[in-house]
């Protein structure tokens, strides 16, 4: 009878070491996916499909593999061996395989583990985002053939000082938001008489001779193609002051059919805003800081433009982002100091205009003041680039037109306070 019950308890034992080895979706594939994954793949999420679930990933498995072949998922497009960032999303080649050997072997689902990892969604899946302003009705869009810009005044209600730590704006119909842009008026400026570059009556190429500044209104956030939530590290915050008024610039896309566009934003406002850090940004555009000549791409042609700006105050960087069209094809920024020291900032090797992330650095980057932010990209407007919008290729200028480029970097900062150097940034 002993023998019989050693018999038995090795045979249990000896299962359950083997089921410990073995790949299921609850114990490697889902904490893989949360991690990597779920920021954008959940229901009525911004990614094509939600892989919150085993039913999910395994109808989805074919597809998932494909894409894990093509090392297309995750995306991300900075070079980490330049710098390493915060929010870098890459798998290790341990991590693919794993994922892959578990679709070839059948996709396990295993036993759901009661610690599982909750992954934190965007903020209109919180219950605590203390703000949503949305467009006061639907838009219609009539068919295009260009690209269209409009300004839409929303409803606010800051009835007082509004410190913020996140943003989330929802683009309604995301096959025709190219962009988008939210504004704040403090001084009471008239709305309804505004005329931008790139709307209607003003077409998107006069932006340099028509010259119009954005100066009287406070920029706060928007949207840009793979971008989800504007997210500021703890004790630093976006500020709307009280009485503010608020409009969204949206850019759309041409489309052949008519369609609608519901946008919305969504602000979480901090609780604690006692010894806040106001957020601010030192921007660089090719329409004005551009260094070698005026920004121009001629037809059939490949070219590195150039834009630099002096800091005018020690700061410490917390993050930076980069905006550009089709014709983009690589990234670079690094500052000078005037000690001749180099600060790498940011580089792309290869653009990709749906993937345009704020990439948020791991410790404040301290830049002093009067060094020199370098900023660099190269277009190619020869027929080899298969996203160049015209065929046979064209003269291209700068424009918020989606046929023709922009050159824009944005580095947000807090000025620099002792102890800042080198410190952890937390979310």
């Amino acid at each position: 009878m002993k023998v019989f019950l050693t018999f038995i308890f090795v045979l249990i034992f000896s299962d359950l070491f083997a089921q410990k080895g073995l790949i299921t979706y609850h114990n490697s594939i889902k904490p893989l996916f949360d991690k990597h994954c779920n920021q954008c793949h959940f229901e009525n999420g911004y990614g094509p499909f939600p892989l919150e679930n085993f039913e999910t990933v395994k109808s989805h498995a074919e597809l998932i593999n494909h894409v894990l072949e093509n090392k297309r998922m995750p995306p991300w497009f900075a070079d980490t061996n330049y710098r390493k960032f915060k929010n870098q999303n890459i798998l290790s080649e341990r991590e693919y395989a794993l994922v892959q050997n578990w679709i070839k072997n059948g996709c396990i689902e295993g036993v759901e583990s009661k610690s599982s990892a909750k992954v934190e969604k965007p903020l209109n899946e919180r219950v605590d985002t203390t703000w949503c302003v949305p467009m006061i009705r639907p838009y219609q869009i009539q068919e295009i053939s260009k690209d269209l810009f409009k300004r839409f005044y929303v409803k606010t209600d800051f009835n007082r000082d509004v410190y913020v730590s996140r943003f989330e704006f929802k683009p309604g119909n995301k096959n025709i938001v190219h962009h988008s842009e939210v504004f704040i008026d403090t001084i009471g400026n008239d709305f309804p008489n505004l005329t931008f570059p790139g709307s209607e009556q003003v077409p998107g190429r006069n932006y340099e001779e028509r010259n119009i500044s954005l100066n009287k209104f406070n920029y706060k956030t928007g949207w840009l193609p793979g971008e989800i939530v504007e997210e500021f590290p703890k004790g630093i915050y976006s500020f709307i002051p009280k009485g503010s008024k608020m409009y969204f610039l949206m850019h759309y896309a041409p489309t052949p059919v008519e369609q609608m566009d519901s946008s919305v934003l969504f602000i979480h406002e901090s609780k604690n805003s006692q010894s806040c850090r106001i957020a601010k940004t030192v921007d660089l555009h090719g329409h004005s800081h551009i260094v070698n000549g005026r920004f121009f791409i001629p037809a059939d042609s490949v070219v590195t433009l150039h834009c630099k700006k002096m800091i005018e105050e020690d700061i410490s960087a917390f993050s930076i982002l980069v905006h550009a069209h089709h014709l983009a094809q690589s990234v670079l920024a690094y500052a000078v100091t005037d000690k001749n020291d180099t600060i790498p900032l940011l580089k792309i090797p290869t653009w990709n205009f749906n993937w345009q992330f704020i990439y948020k650095f791991k410790n404040f980057q301290t830049i002093p003041k009067n060094a020199t932010i370098h900023f660099f990209v190269q277009y190619d407007n020869t027929k080899n680039n298969i996203e160049n919008p015209h065929n046979p290729p064209e003269d291209v200028h700068y424009s918020f037109d989606a046929d023709q480029e922009m050159m824009e970097l944005f580095i947000y900062y807090v000025p620099y306070q002792k102890g800042d150097k080198n410190f952890p940034l937390e979310y």
